[in-house]
């Protein structure tokens, strides 16, 4: 199974369908496209937003772990701390509720890794820019 639809050898729509339907198949509900990652949620409780995932991506570089919301959110908040420059997610979906538990998720892991680090003032920073 591919974890970026980019390197399909053939990139139609069929397969990238029969590529999205044997990872959600194997529930690998995150797949990345690009610089996009694709959820096909399954509408049922699967243990991919555990403390243990959490860490498992933490620090590391998108190319390094599967396809994940934390992946994306990891690389977000490196790159702020790195660049010192604002950084932001795009989520879109076609059903609220996705998109609100995308949205809270990725906030989960970022919140996470600022506590872990005890830097209490990127927290703040961040409580700021979200309720803007």
């Amino acid at each position: 199974m591919i974890e970026d639809m980019t390197m399909l050898t053939h990139l139609n729509e069929a397969s990238v369908l029969f590529n999205l339907r044997r990872r959600y198949a194997a529930w690998m509900i995150y797949t990345y496209s690009g610089l996009l990652c694709v959820t096909v949620y399954p509408y049922k409780w699967l243990p991919v937003y555990t403390a243990p995932v959490v860490a498992a991506y933490k620090g590391k570089r998108r190319a390094e772990v599967p396809p994940h919301i934390y992946a994306i959110a990891n690389n977000a908040y490196n790159d702020m701390l790195r660049n010192r420059e604002n950084q932001s997610m795009l989520i879109t979906s076609s059903g609220k509720i996705q998109c609100d538990i995308s949205a809270a998720w990725g906030s989960y892991h970022i919140y996470y890794q600022i506590m872990s680090q005890k830097k209490p003032e990127l927290l703040d920073m961040l409580l700021v820019s979200t309720n803007q």
